[in-house]
């Protein structure tokens, strides 16, 4: 870099040629955000760094000294992540009526607005208002403007429904939680609005309530509040195995971090306007360790932002795979700075009334046979099929890199002594629960326990069919003439020593 001409107080200059620069300009009475533009017109209201660099900047300093390693390449054995089709779910007609009015109030509002600065806020609180407000209708606050005047845009006194009907998305939502918890699979629920700014639009309560109606659920809610980020970890760790199976948390305080191993199943019941927050937090389950299929699925109401919103993620994600090749779409998110941009898209495609491609039943057509097969068994009662505490310790094992140690938890008798040890409780972080091997504890810790406690490797010894072994291990003969020298150096008859140069 510095050959390239910048010095480290080039931060500006950096930030003009790499970086992402945000340029608010008001133009024909809106107000329109460019991420570095170079030739907009208009009168520039505001400028301002935002995250992200230009990916040039990996070609030109980073790429003949970046080495890029993918999960699976350290990982040969993974267990399967199956990422189900997005669920649309159809509104009922009493939603649809209070839709709309939202919709006509907010419209009405933008076109009186035009050739004002009101407009771009406007805009912005009616995409959020029409992505939230469907899951929260009863509680969703009043919409004023942001003036002197705190004009009225939108009330939500009109339209009330009753606390004790279950939503048709809440509904499909008890169906998922109804068969995962019957398989024995706890569970995460993602949700954006947790009420952080205004207490009206935290859809956590009304969630929690939801899902204690489906039968043997316990359910648990993670605040930022609740514990510090470096003691999440073990807050989940806690909660599961205490009996709790469904968590509700907001995406964004397990995004980075955070594995979530003992919650293979994860449910998006809001979509983030952030890809790269979606994208990190849909594959925290799939970690090494993990030794269930993980499964992921997403919510949105039919006809509504949040189906316009489940359409802009599968492109962009479409895109930006064909850009990786078979990587993952995370990395190039989180360089171009990928954070707030499915709300400026959203805006543009409902200002030019384009119709995004995509759907449902193409989606489900292009999906994995296990993924229409989780699909097709939402709502039922799956009853889990129960394999030995040894073969599920032994899967475990077959997902693990190969090492040395791993190769010597492979054999039969380290299995047997490692699952005594493990239902005696003398291994941290494994734990058997209702005839299910749970392991949430740190990979390298665990196997550091068991080739501890299983000490004896003179049985790895005599397992391994290696030529090396049989060339450096020798068997004393005791018929052979003793020769002088001192005693503590001999070998006694019937030890092993090493002939390294025989």
């Amino acid at each position: 870099m510095v050959k390239s001409g910048f010095e480290y107080s080039s931060l500006m200059e950096w930030n003009e040629t790499y970086g992402n620069i945000e340029r608010t300009y008001y133009h024909d009475g809106e107000v329109t955000s460019n991420i570095a533009s170079r030739g907009a017109q208009g009168n520039l209201d505001k400028t301002k760094v935002v995250p992200g660099i230009s990916p040039y900047v990996f070609t030109q300093f980073l790429m003949d000294t970046t080495i890029n390693v993918r999960l699976k390449d350290v990982w040969p054995n993974p267990v399967e992540l199956i990422n189900v089709p997005t669920i649309l779910v159809d509104m009922s007609e009493e939603q649809k009526q209070a839709y709309e009015h939202m919709k006509e109030s907010f419209e009405k509002a933008i076109e009186g607005a035009k050739g004002t600065p009101d407009v771009g806020k406007l805009w912005l609180s009616y995409i959020r208002t029409g992505n939230s407000y469907p899951d929260n209708m009863n509680h969703y606050p009043n919409y004023h403007l942001d003036n002197a005047e705190r004009e009225l845009v939108w009330s939500n006194e009109e339209f009330r429904f009753d606390e004790d009907c279950i939503q048709p998305k809440e509904k499909k939502l008890q169906e998922i939680l109804h068969t995962e918890i019957s398989e024995g699979r706890p569970t995460i629920i993602y949700v954006s609005d947790t009420g952080s700014t205004v207490k009206e639009r935290d859809i956590q309560p009304r969630l929690q309530k939801v899902a204690e109606q489906v039968p043997g659920a316990k359910v648990a809610i993670l605040r930022t509040n609740t514990v510090t980020p470096p003691k999440r970890s073990a807050w989940l760790k806690e909660q599961v195995n205490s009996g709790v199976n469904v968590i509700i948390c907001s995406q964004e305080l397990v995004k980075v971090g955070l594995d979530l191993l003992a919650t293979p199943t994860l449910i998006f019941y809001q979509l983030s306007f952030s890809l790269f927050t979606l994208n990190q937090a849909a594959r925290r389950h799939w970690r090494i360790g993990q030794t269930k299929q993980c499964r992921t699925f997403y919510l949105g109401y039919r006809e509504t932002f949040q189906e316009q919103m489940a359409q802009l993620i599968a492109q962009k994600n479409k895109a930006a795979e064909a850009m990786n090749g078979d990587a993952t779409s995370d990395g190039l998110n989180a360089m171009l700075g990928d954070t707030g941009d499915l709300q400026t898209l959203l805006i543009q495609n409902i200002k030019s009334g384009n119709q995004l491609k995509g759907s449902t039943e193409e989606w489900t057509q292009a999906a994995s046979e296990e993924s229409k097969r989780v699909l097709a068994n939402i709502g039922k009662v799956i009853t889990p099929v129960f394999e030995s505490i040894e073969i599920q310790f032994t899967n475990w094992v077959k997902t693990l890199p190969s090492t040395f140690d791993v190769s010597y938890m492979e054999d039969a008798k380290f299995v047997q002594k490692a699952v005594e040890y493990i239902q005696e409780e003398k291994v941290p972080g494994v734990v058997v629960k209702q005839r299910k091997l749970e392991i949430d504890g740190n990979v390298e810790d665990i196997i550091r326990t068991l080739t501890t406690l299983n000490a004896d490797k003179r049985m790895l010894v005599q397992k391994q069919d290696i030529t090396l072994w049989d060339e450096l291990i020798v068997e004393v003969d005791g018929s052979q003439k003793k020769g002088k020298g001192k005693q503590k150096n001999k070998v006694i008859e019937g030890q092993f020593e090493f002939d390294l140069f025989g």
